[in-house]
């Protein structure tokens, strides 16, 4: 397995503006990483400067300690799994995935092997002979991961691959990457817009915002754990909150922070009457969602988003009462 290392990595198209402005990052040997962000945020970009597409204007790339900076693509020992799959229709599953042994000249014998252990890894046993216009969108996933595999790369980059993908079968596709690369011991680079797949699927996760690293994590860390107003909004829904606002609905709680503060919709609670600590609010709207409900409270004029599980019934000017744990806003910088 090996380690990848982005040392200050800078990137403009046009001489001026900045794409990605000083990226530094240390991936484990193994590591399933995301590079998780909005539109034009340099994560694609970084992508590329990785496999080698584009060069860096500044800064360097190594893997397992080796200067890859300056090599070109071929050499790099990358696999790629794109957004669109890029497979070749005309193949059959098997040449589809077989190419790229035979491109580097691996005996017909261990290319047989070889081929058996990535169909079965990715659960495609008996599906060489079938032409990729007979397979689910699901399935040809799953060719493409394993064409990515199966040449044993140092790392795996992928670049939005669920893009295409229903809901549904997205949620699915999640866990079977993750074992995939678990089970291949490959170190993965993953490109993804998408929160819920970065939080249910990465080891770690760097947040990107305007071609700068925001914050680098876990899931959990991320999320229960922001630093900053960009990142509490990205990962979730989030009540940003002055200290003023925040004294409000922690009465004695005493000198919070120093700054604004993030408390997440679910950590908030409604209680079934006043008690001791309890903040007197009213429903102004709401969303049922079947397990849950997101509602929109007014804690005099300030309006907060709670998130409630297994809902009741309740209406617009309804009366409520709600406990907060001081412990659960976090200080953003």
């Amino acid at each position: 397995m090996t380690p990848v290392s982005l040392t200050n990595l800078h990137k403009t198209y046009d001489g001026t503006t900045p794409v990605l402005d000083g990226i530094s990052l240390e991936i484990a040997a193994g590591e399933l990483f995301f590079l998780l962000g909005g539109s034009g945020c340099g994560k694609t970009t970084l992508l590329r400067l990785v496999a080698g597409f584009l060069a860096p204007d500044a800064g360097g790339i190594s893997f397992g300690g080796v200067d890859i900076t300056k090599q070109p693509t071929e050499r790099r020992d990358i696999g790629m799994v794109f957004q669109n799959y890029a497979l070749w229709p005309h193949l059959s599953v098997a040449e589809n995935v077989s190419f790229g042994l035979e491109v580097r000249r691996v005996p017909s014998s261990e290319r047989a092997q070889r081929l058996e252990e990535a169909l079965a890894l990715v659960e495609l046993s008996g599906y060489g002979e079938r032409r990729i216009g007979e397979l689910s969108g699901g399935q040809q996933q799953r060719v493409a991961l394993a064409r990515a595999i199966i040449v044993r790369p140092k790392v795996l980059l992928l670049d939005e691959p669920l893009s295409n993908l229903d809901a549904r079968l997205r949620a699915t596709m999640r866990q079977e990457i993750r074992r995939v690369c678990k089970a291949a011991g490959v170190t993965a680079i993953y490109v993804t817009h998408d929160q819920a797949e970065a939080l249910s699927t990465a080891d770690r996760i760097a947040l990107m915002v305007a071609g700068r690293i925001e914050q680098v994590g876990t899931p959990r860390e991320l999320y229960d754990r922001p630093r900053t107003e960009a990142v509490a909004r990205f990962l979730g829904d989030a009540n940003v909150l002055s200290v003023s606002d925040a004294a409000r609905l922690t009465p004695g709680a005493g000198e919070l922070s120093l700054g604004r503060s993030c408390l997440r919709p679910e950590r908030i609670r409604f209680a079934a009457a006043a008690t001791v600590g309890s903040i007197a609010a009213r429903i102004v709207s709401g969303s049922y969602q079947g397990d849950r409900a997101v509602w929109t409270v007014a804690v005099g004029d300030l309006h907060l988003t709670v998130v409630e599980s297994a809902p009741p019934v309740r209406n617009p000017g309804e009366a409520v009462f709600l406990t907060i744990d001081p412990a659960d806003l976090v200080p953003l910088t």
